[in-house]
């Protein structure tokens, strides 16, 4: 898109330090319909229809969530797309990309187009979606078209009659998806190696914390990876592995993709701050899967941010009802919120040295608007979408559940303290959030598709 030079836009954000071209920059950002269309440091030749006055604070690209559970359907009691995406808004989320496990689960063309009616008339944001493994490999054409992210393959249950457990069929699903140029995303337990160990180990008086942990293990994750790693090897097709938790596992990745194989990892916040000992604090309430792990896997997956082992952070939020978490532990649900603590988390983190700004863009912003092929998306630049985040450097505060967007008003990080705020949202050069109170009409939202 030409830079032009400007009499009055819609809005302009002024005095802000702006992070593009891997700088912070003092500047203004000027917006016309969904597009940035001017960065200047002169305010003088910009006049607009509305203004922020960013007062000093950080703008960055608009945050990226890769991996969320926006529920709805027959799971609205634990989050609907409303009150997903303005958690998300809440957080700093511009665009988020829903899993197919949902009731019921996204594993047709039929499926999809009723969750996408649904979540049409709700966000806020900017929504996409990812398909369930269908009955009929030959219909994954028939989702593409409809503009689908990619697929979800859960190797420990399936969503649809696929047969998970034939390596046969998964190279055929391979094979396909290689074709269509999708993306398939792994999480990596096997269903054969939980209920070996699950055998193995039910009688020998276990809690059930104990046995979970078992049936979870590091060992559990490292081999699901191989496997898939070895399935894939004579194909190549493009695989992302979710919320990866341990050493092991990330070595394993790390090591074929210096082969040069279409590998992408993600890590979660969780798996980034939370320790097993976090776990025997809040039992049910920190239950998620991949569980929990040692300082020694925090410290792998912190060096693999930092050394470009792993591409992407996101969220894998997954709100449950109360009552699906305050129950015995082996009952409880997997999972917990997370749109309304990723940036605080991460941006204490950046203060405490961990991450570089720089990198820690590249993280929750570049790297997914590529993975997601949204090429105007993920920076900050004329020509590019109006998607933005403004953040508090400075601000400081306790991180109070009660107090989120979502359905599911608890956290392991209920009562952190963190340093740096998302004041400020704006999707689509529109203002959704600002200063913690959601301002956009329900349905406001717009469903996205890959622009290849």
């Amino acid at each position: 898109m030409r830079e032009i030079k400007l009499r009055t836009v819609d809005l302009i954000i002024k005095n802000a330090k702006i992070f593009m071209d891997q700088q912070v920059y003092d500047a203004n950002i000027a917006i016309e319909g969904e597009k940035i269309v001017k960065i200047t440091k002169d305010s003088k030749i910009l006049r607009g229809e509305q203004y922020i006055d960013a007062k000093g604070q950080l703008v960055i690209p608009g945050v990226i969530d890769i991996h969320t559970h926006l529920r709805d359907l027959q799971y609205k009691d634990k989050e609907d797309f409303y009150t997903g995406t303005c958690a998300a808004a809440h957080g700093g989320i511009t665009t988020a990309i829903d899993m197919p496990n949902t009731n019921p689960p996204t594993v047709s063309t039929h499926l999809l187009k009723q969750k996408t009616d649904i979540a049409k008339k709700k966000t806020v944001i900017n929504v996409g979606f990812y398909g369930g493994i269908p009955d009929k490999l030959e219909d994954i054409d028939s989702f593409r078209k409809l503009g689908i992210f990619g697929f979800k393959l859960y190797l420990s249950h399936s969503l649809s009659q696929f047969d998970i457990e034939d390596s046969e069929q998964l190279q055929n699903l391979f094979r396909k998806l290689k074709e269509e140029q999708l993306s398939l995303l792994i999480h990596a337990e096997r269903k054969k190696d939980i209920e070996e160990i699950l055998e193995q180990k039910k009688d020998l008086g276990l809690s059930s914390q104990e046995l979970y942990l078992k049936c979870h293990s590091e060992e559990v994750e490292k081999r699901a990876i191989e496997y898939i790693l070895h399935l894939n090897e004579p194909i190549n097709c493009s695989i992302h592995f979710c919320h990866i938790s341990t050493a092991s596992g990330l070595q394993c990745l790390q090591e074929v993709k210096k082969k040069g194989k279409k590998i992408s990892v993600e890590v979660t916040p969780h798996h980034l701050f939370l320790t097993l000992k976090d776990l025997k604090l809040h039992g049910s309430f920190a239950k998620m899967v991949p569980p929990l792990r040692t300082p020694k896997d925090i410290a792998a997956l912190w060096r693999g941010l930092n050394e470009g082992i792993v591409d992407i952070i996101a969220t894998d939020h997954a709100p449950h009802t109360l009552s699906e978490k305050k129950c015995e532990f082996s009952q409880a649900a997997n999972g917990i919120p997370g749109f309304e603590t990723l940036l605080p988390l991460l941006f204490t983190a950046l203060h405490d040295g961990k991450i570089s700004l720089s990198r820690l863009v590249q993280l929750i912003s570049e790297n997914p608007a590529k993975f997601l092929k949204l090429p105007t998306k993920g920076k900050i630049k004329v020509g590019f979408d109006a998607d933005l985040t403004i953040i508090d450097l400075n601000k400081r505060q306790q991180i109070n559940a009660a107090n989120f967007f979502t359905k599911a008003k608890y956290s392991p990080f209920d009562k952190w303290w963190v340093r740096g705020i998302p004041t400020v949202t704006i999707v689509n050069g529109k203002i959704v959030m600002q200063e913690g109170e959601i301002i956009a009409p329900k349905g406001s939202g717009t469903i996205i598709c890959p622009q290849m």
